[in-house]
């Protein structure tokens, strides 16, 4: 139940970030900082501690909270609820990408900040959505397919 939602959020989450490496002027392209890393560490790293952290966790907590407090009486959390939540755990989760991309890069240029932020927020936007329907294990299944199929081409 889980391997169709992630293979089909893997394709399009690699298609994204192919498109977003070769869509970006050479100008103001800073490459992916993650494909520094080597594969394995990127789909251990990414695939799966990102998932736990940034959805199963953070996600989880905060829609936790703000379902308490928004919606009092109880009932299954509302669906604008759940969207405000995955588009802020996508932003958190991309700027948590932000010190190691300038460890690799070697300081933080706008053009970087740019790249890192939207390259990762729209796949956490994908992602958080897979993980709210189809679970963690979905989630954590794009996530690494993406990152495999898109090496070496961001």
């Amino acid at each position: 139940q889980m391997w169709l939602p992630g293979v089909a959020g893997g394709v399009m989450g690699a298609a994204w970030m192919v498109t977003l490496a070769q869509l970006t002027p050479d100008a103001l392209a800073p490459g992916d900082p993650v494909q520094a890393l080597p594969l394995w560490i990127k789909l251990l790293y990414s695939g799966v501690a990102e998932e736990l952290l940034v959805r199963w966790g953070m996600m989880s907590v905060m829609l936790f909270g703000l379902w308490r407090m928004l919606q009092p009486r109880g009932g299954a959390p509302r669906s604008g609820l759940v969207w405000m939540v995955i588009a802020l755990a996508a932003l958190l989760g991309a700027a948590s990408n932000l010190p190691a991309a300038m460890a690799l890069m070697g300081g933080l240029s706008p053009e970087l900040l740019a790249y890192v932020l939207l390259n990762h927020t729209v796949f956490g936007l994908l992602a958080g959505y897979i993980y709210w329907r189809h679970g963690l294990g979905a989630a954590i299944v794009a996530h690494t397919l993406a990152l495999a199929l898109s090496h070496g081409l961001t």
